[in-house]
Parts: structure tokens; sequence; C-alpha cells
């Protein structure tokens, strides 16, 4: 309002001090400039709803990551203690599937009994899809994007490697392949988690994530 004010105000004063230009060319120089002015802010409003909505999108996929982040931590935290001392670790690992597909992991050897958790999928599709739209309209944005989608990339290697750790192991004839896994893994996961958590604060000014499995 106050652009279409001082508008106003200036194509008034041409008015009654100027002779040159009728004042019907005036009022469609005015007419055009209010509705180039009401377009701007049409489409600022509209790119600011957009980098909104693609902000909630991959702040609920870093959740979704965080969770898988922090299975794989857990896990190889339990096994990395013996990675010097291998005769002596209690943990073995399993890897399951369910009647619908999902992956889950289950230590046992403990004397407290077993545990376990799920291990899903890393979430790259939403980063695949809307790339494009992040890099027209926000380049900080992009750049936070881009970072955490190579260490999901990264998180995704950690996790296939260790549902196909029995396989790997027998074709290297090593029986507990999870304590040279392990170190290796940690050392990865501490990246991988400041790039996610990165494009978490960026999107919601939040520090901390807490994981959601679906």
């Amino acid at each position: 309002m106050q652009f279409i004010s001082g508008l106003l105000s200036t194509v008034n004063s041409w008015l009654t001090h100027s002779g040159v230009i009728p004042a019907s060319a005036f009022i469609t120089i005015m007419i055009f400039l209010i509705k180039e002015h009401l377009d701007s802010r049409r489409k600022k409003k509209s790119k600011e709803n957009e980098i909104s909505a693609l902000k909630k999108i991959f702040a609920r996929e870093c959740e979704l990551n965080w969770y898988l982040s922090s299975q794989i931590e857990r896990l190889c935290r339990t096994f990395k203690p013996y990675e010097d001392d291998a005769e002596n670790c209690p943990y073995k690992l399993s890897i399951l599937t369910t009647p619908s597909g999902k992956t889950t992991y289950e230590i046992t050897g403990d004397e407290q009994g077993m545990e376990g958790g799920a291990l899903p999928q890393a979430h790259t599709d939403v980063f695949k899809k809307f790339m494009y739209d992040v890099v027209k309209h926000d380049a900080e944005f992009y750049e936070n994007l881009e970072s955490a989608y190579e260490a999901v990339l990264e998180l995704r290697h950690l996790r296939d490697s260790i549902v196909d750790i029995h396989h790997t192991g027998e074709r290297i004839h090593v029986d507990n392949l999870m304590l040279g896994f392990s170190g290796y893994a940690l050392i990865e996961l501490k990246s991988i988690n400041i790039d996610i958590k990165n494009l978490y604060k960026f999107c919601t000014g939040k520090s901390v994530i807490i994981g959601r499995l679906r």
C-alpha cells in the first residue's frame, strides 16, 4: 500500500505540473506499474510458500533418516568395544525379514537377553524429486540439501552393508564381520549426522532431531 500511495502521489504531481504527456498516458502508466507491483508481490509470496512447504518435506526426511542412523549407531556401539577382543565378544547379530517385507535386526548373547530394532531403507527418493525445485529458489537451501543427500547415500551404504554382513563374512571367511565394520561405521556416521542435522536446522531452526520410523 505504501508503494501504491507513493505512486499515486507522483502521478498526481505529474498531472498537476506537466502539460506534455496526456493524462490518459499517466493513468495507463500508473495501472501498468500497479499491476507489476502486485504481480511481483504475488510471485514473492508464492515462492515463500513453496520454500516453506519444501522445508517441511525435508525436515520429515531428516527425521526418517535420523531414525535409521540412530539404529545403526546403537547396533555398532554394541560391537565396537570388542573389535580388539573378538574371542570374548558375547554378541551375535541376526538380520531378519518380517512377513510384510520389513528388515529388522536382533542382537543375542548378552545376559540381559535379546535386543533389536528396525532397519528401514534410507530415504533418498524425495531428495531426487525436489532438488531441482530447491536450486531454483534458494542457493543456501540447496547447499545444505546437496550435502545431506550425499550423507543419506552413505547412510544407505552402511545400512545395506549391515543387511548383507553375514553374506559378506561368508565370502571372506570372517565369522563376526561386525567387529571390523562397527568402528568404520561409527566414524562415517559422525559426518553423516552433521550433514543431516545441518539440513534439519536450516529447515526447522531446531538443533535436536527426534527420529521417526514412518
